[in-house]
């Protein structure tokens, strides 16, 4: 028979519930026979702090906010980059390609005649009258529209164009100008950039400078694209 002294000092192992089966057996039908014991196991028993049951929960709870605050924080880390990258992008473009019209002033181009080496159409080769459109301050682009007017029964090749500029062309490489030629040769009209003649018929040729959406003559009747020249600055007029 097991006495009280000895019930009571197992209590707390009891109470924790790691004793063996035969120990706690032991104490528990002594306790069923005890008051004085009971008693104490009651008190000890409310004592005891149990974990609660949510603990897990609860954890499982932080562990989840956690893996949304880093979500959150790669989601605003890729956003961040990609707001960069897409500044970076559009300062590139508005430095380099966001061209404005270069608007004339005196000296802007200048008229040169001379010859050059051009393609027969036979398919000879022969030195003909040119007249060059040169501009020697750097420009980005170049727009423009022509069409051939008849004014008092007479064909009359139109040309309007005018050159843009963009904020490089404007600062940094200023003083590495190089040429810009717009060419007409006697025997017909070039309208590309380069310095090689392209041989068409003949017509008179009137050139202005126009600063305009040049998308806007589409469709425009020949009286009214004519009548743009009242806005333009007049280059050349006559035969080469």
């Amino acid at each position: 028979m097991v006495d009280c002294a000895t019930i009571r000092d197992l209590l707390p192992l009891y109470v924790d519930d790691v004793l063996s089966v035969e120990s706690k057996a032991l104490i528990s039908g002594h306790l069923a026979t005890c008051e004085s014991c009971k008693e104490e196991y009651n008190k000890m028993q409310s004592e005891f702090v149990k974990l609660p049951t949510n603990v897990g929960a609860k954890f499982d709870v932080l562990k989840s906010m956690k893996k949304k605050f880093f979500r959150q924080k790669v989601i605003v880390g890729v956003t961040a980059c990609a707001v960069a990258i897409a500044v970076a992008i559009a300062g590139f473009y508005y430095v380099y390609h966001h061209d404005t019209p270069i608007e004339y002033e005196e000296g802007l181009i200048r008229v040169q005649k001379g010859t050059a080496e051009s393609l027969m159409p036979d398919g000879t080769t022969a030195d003909v009258a040119v007249l060059d459109l040169i501009r020697t301050q750097n420009h980005y682009g170049s727009y423009g529209a022509s069409r051939v007017i008849t004014v008092d029964g007479e064909d009359i090749d139109v040309q309007y164009f005018y050159l843009s500029s963009t904020l490089s062309t404007r600062t940094w490489r200023q003083n590495n100008a190089e040429p810009f030629f717009r060419r007409h040769v006697g025997i017909g009209i070039n309208m590309s950039h380069g310095t090689d003649p392209v041989n068409n018929p003949p017509l008179p040729l009137e050139i202005y400078y126009l600063v305009m959406p040049f998308e806007k003559t589409i469709g425009m009747s020949d009286e009214d694209f004519y009548e743009l020249r009242n806005d333009g600055v007049l280059l050349f007029s006559g035969h080469i």
